[in-house]
């Protein structure tokens, strides 16, 4: 009974979330982005005890995609209320759940107590979700070894956006732990990539998100010069 009432009281508060937040664990961190307005924030942090709970819960019952789904849109809520540490709490705690389950699109063989496992795509926004908060909190080795795996995902993906932006925070994170040469090589692959992105890239992505991957390089190329 106590299951019951959990996994109804996740899927509440779940679809409440995916009703208010749009779905940006990775990159599209401002608040005047189509669904992104002061009054779903503060819906959300008002019932963010409850959000907590659905996490841990899900991570309890070992079942790390619905998890997932949930992060991708607390992401920008995460940065935006500064909430680094917990942010990167909960997703570390996702990925170590995960690294013992397969991937729908490939992996290892399933381990037995765990229900589900997430798809490559949703890996690759968990780590770079890390290395983004790992960054935010000056934990730079950590950051660039997080996003260093998420853009190996992207690239064999050939999800060119992604991998721009994926790209772009290596830059600044090779740049802040003292390696400009490579954050300068970082960065400008990051802009070619930017460049070839069309509308066919986007795989359903709305069309601000190429402006505003174009914005983050052009101020971590303006770091760079200026360091």
């Amino acid at each position: 009974q106590i299951g019951v009432l959990r996994e109804r009281h996740a899927g509440f508060y779940a679809s409440m979330v995916e009703q208010l937040l749009p779905d940006t664990l990775a990159g599209r961190w401002t608040a005047d982005l189509p669904g992104w307005s002061v009054d779903t924030a503060r819906q959300v942090e008002s019932e963010y005890d409850n959000v907590r709970s659905v996490l841990s819960w899900w991570i309890e019952s070992r079942r790390p995609e619905p998890a997932v789904r949930l992060v991708r849109r607390l992401g920008a809520f995460w940065n935006l209320q500064g909430l680094y540490v917990e942010g990167h709490r909960w997703l570390v705690d996702l990925l170590v759940l995960d690294e013992r389950t397969p991937w729908p699109d490939g992996g290892a063989s399933r381990v037995a107590d765990c229900v589900e496992g997430t798809a490559a795509a949703d890996r690759a926004f968990v780590l770079d979700g890390i290395g983004m908060f790992g960054a935010h909190q000056g934990d730079y080795d950590e950051a660039l070894a997080r996003l260093e795996k998420s853009a190996a995902i992207w690239r064999a993906r050939g999800d060119l956006l992604m991998l721009a932006q994926s790209l772009g925070w290596l830059s600044l994170g090779a740049r802040l732990s003292g390696n400009p040469a490579q954050s300068l090589e970082q960065l400008e692959e990051s802009r070619r990539l930017v460049g070839q992105c069309t509308l066919n890239t986007f795989n359903g992505r709305p069309d601000c998100f190429v402006p505003l991957v174009e914005i983050r390089q052009k101020l971590f190329f303006e770091i760079t010069l200026q360091c």
